[in-house]
């Protein structure tokens, strides 16, 4: 994420109707800055769990498929390519 910050000259991802990255802040939209992403990626990858039959597993390496952030995480390393 912070190559691709750093790639774009930006300072935020922003969310509206339509996504890009900016380095100004816009009304009635949502914004993240590469902390952001960092954390929220990093909290999803070490919180995910599966159930398989009656146990619950920890996801311990990659990203468990059927994931709903799973396909987003994958464009996103597909981005940094």
């Amino acid at each position: 994420m912070e190559k691709t910050f750093a790639r774009e000259k930006t300072t935020f991802i922003v969310v509206s109707k339509n996504k890009f990255f900016s380095n100004n802040k816009y009304y009635n939209c949502l914004y993240w800055s590469c902390e952001d992403v960092c954390d929220i990626l990093r909290f999803l990858l070490d919180n995910s769990f599966i159930k398989f039959g009656n146990d619950i597993y920890k996801q311990v390496t990659g990203i468990p498929m059927g994931a709903n952030y799973a396909p987003l995480v994958a464009d996103l390393f597909l981005f940094l390519l």
